[in-house]
This record gives C-alpha cells, sequence and structure tokens, in this order.
C-alpha cells in the first residue's frame, strides 16, 4: 500500500477532510490534492507534518525487511571475480552498464558508491572489495566533493591530507581581495 492511501484511509477513520489536513500542515491544497491523486510525491518533512496532524507514526524508512526488489529500485549486477554487486544503474548514467567490471572499473564503482550511493550499497562495496583496497582507491581519486571526502575520512579513519583530491584543492591559488 503506497504512503497517499494509507493518509487517505487514516483521514477517513478520523473523519478529516483534505481541507482540515491543508490547514493543520500548511500544505498548500493543490499540493495536497496531487498527493492523494498519486501524482506528486513528499519528502519525510512533508509526510512527518501530516503525520503529527493524524497524530499517527508511522516508519517510512528504515524497515530491514524492504529489499530493493520490494521497494521497485531498478537494481543491475556488476560480476567480477569476488562475486557479485548488485547496484542502481543510475549510479552509472553516463558509462555503458554492460560493460563494467567490479574488478576492472574498481575505481568508477567505488567513487560513484561514496559519492551518491546508499548505505546498503555502500556496504556491498566494503565486502566485495575488502577495507585496504577501498581506502587505496578513494585515497588517490582525483576529485571528491567535500561532503563525500569528510564522509569517506571519518569511516575508514583517514585523514584528509591523505586524499589526492585534498591536496589538489589546497594547491589551487584564490584570490584574497
Amino acid at each position: 500500500m503506497k504512503i497517499h492511501e494509507i493518509v487517505k484511509e487514516v483521514l477517513i477513520e478520523q473523519k478529516r477532510t483534505q481541507r482540515w489536513l491543508c490547514k493543520e500542515t500548511g500544505i498548500p491544497a493543490s499540493h495536497l490534492s496531487e498527493f492523494f491523486n498519486g501524482s506528486r510525491s513528499f519528502k519525510l518533512e512533508k509526510l512527518d507534518k501530516i503525520a503529527a496532524a493524524l497524530g499517527k507514526k508511522w516508519n517510512l524508512v528504515d524497515d530491514e525487511k524492504k529489499t530493493d526488489e520490494t521497494m521497485n529500485i531498478s537494481v543491475m549486477e556488476i560480476k567480477g571475480e569476488k562475486g557479485v554487486l548488485k547496484l542502481r544503474p543510475t549510479l552509472f548514467w553516463d558509462t555503458d552498464i554492460t560493460r563494467l567490471d567490479a574488478d576492472r572499473n574498481s575505481r568508477l564503482i567505488i567513487e560513484r558508491v561514496f559519492t551518491r550511493g546508499t548505505i546498503p550499497e555502500f556496504s556491498q562495496v566494503i565486502q566485495y572489495y575488502g577495507e585496504n583496497e577501498l581506502k587505496r582507491i578513494i585515497i588517490n581519486v582525483g576529485f571528491l566533493d567535500n561532503k563525500t571526502l569528510n564522509f569517506a575520512s571519518q569511516v575508514l579513519k583517514i585523514s584528509k591530507n591523505e586524499f589526492l583530491c585534498y591536496k589538489k584543492k589546497q594547491s589551487i591559488k584564490t584570490h584574497w581581495h
């Protein structure tokens, strides 16, 4: 059952209207209408407002029983010598995914999972490559955004100074005005 269907049922149970929900949450009526007919989705922040207004708590994420298949997430298999990685093809939007190999393309796979991957994808990459190989590759990536760099530094317990991308950033002169 989809979340908008659950909210509809709760509204009916409580004998409440969409207009009431609009006033309670501050969500525009047009947005709520689109949400209820399934043409709009809300971020967790708005869903939390709806739950609070209805006096409900629901588990929208963090359900360990959900799998990629039950959540309708497209998954591809990348084969290698050590096994198979099951990752979302959207991570490799600019790559011919039929030619990906977990061993030959390790740097690309690790970089994409670190920058755009989910926690389960991250766990798979750690299991497949091992912590030492992961550290060796991620340190030598040419560019990581600040959040990814901080994440990698904290999780792998490596000083930011050891990352190639950090050294490159420090060597770029900026105007001080």
